[in-house]
């Protein structure tokens, strides 16, 4: 009887580290979404930039 306890608890215990290292991984990836949106967003400002300087250059030439 207090073997199938022992195994029970042996296999909750394997599962919830599975699910720790599930839970790890998907953390890593979320971050590097999260970098590469910080990127694209970046770069999205700098085009904005580029585009506003490229207008104020046309009207002053006008």
């Amino acid at each position: 009887m207090i073997w199938v306890v022992v195994a029970i608890l042996a296999v909750a215990l394997a599962g919830a580290a599975a699910l720790a290292v599930y839970a790890a991984t998907l953390r890593h990836k979320v971050e590097d979404v999260a970098a590469e949106l910080a990127v694209l967003a970046g770069h999205g400002a700098q085009a904005r930039a580029l585009v506003e300087r490229l207008e104020l250059d046309r009207l002053r030439r006008h």
